[in-house]
């Protein structure tokens, strides 16, 4: 387990101490994710899908659905791999990646077998910190070890995402109506801060 700072809600999106608070930073836990995990991915898979604003949440039975349920069914397949966030005792952010045999079992970020799609989310009191770049720096280097060469994934256009995973060095390979589909050599540096 690596500890890593975040940037609390005190400081703005640039670092600048702001008059909410003391500006003291907090110490995040980054760690493994693992079997006992799989309920927490799947509230992650569940924070994951956009939304425009001023739409309603979809109930949270939505996860579900087949093109959905294949991201956490089953959670720990031998070439699963994920990293998970905590703060205080709670789990509070996840990046995972799971690899499908083909098209037809692939999700919405398939590119191809050898590739796995990569699945993302930091509950919401806790965006904007930081959390989500070390979460996937984390499992850059966790795909490395275990030999994978790339990473996809698929995200909404409107998605603020879209700028976190450019500067991560993700390229968008496929434009489609409503989204991008995006691929990261992993022999990339992880950020580019």
């Amino acid at each position: 387990m690596d500890r890593v700072r975040i940037i609390p809600e005190t400081y703005d999106k640039l670092g600048v101490i702001n008059n909410k608070g003391t500006g003291d930073l907090n110490m995040a836990t980054i760690r493994k994710a693992g079997p006992e995990d799989q309920q927490f991915l799947r509230e992650m898979l569940y924070e994951s899908i956009h939304l425009p604003p001023g739409a309603d949440k979809p109930p949270f039975s939505i996860i579900d659905i087949p093109e959905l349920l294949k991201y956490t069914d089953d959670w720990m397949k031998e070439t699963d791999c994920g990293v998970i966030a905590e703060l205080d005792g709670n789990k509070i952010g996840a990046a995972w990646t799971r690899q499908f045999k083909d098209a037809a079992s692939g999700g919405y970020g398939f590119i191809d077998p050898a590739v796995p799609e990569l699945v993302f989310a930091v509950r919401p009191d806790y965006r904007g910190r930081g959390i989500g770049t070390t979460l996937m720096e984390h499992l850059f280097t966790e795909l490395n070890a275990i030999g994978f060469k790339k990473l996809s994934l698929s995200v909404n256009k409107k998605n603020r995402a879209v700028n976190l995973y450019k500067r991560l060095g993700f390229e968008k390979v496929k434009e489609q109506e409503t989204d991008y589909l995006m691929i990261k050599s992993l022999a990339n540096p992880p950020c580019f801060r």
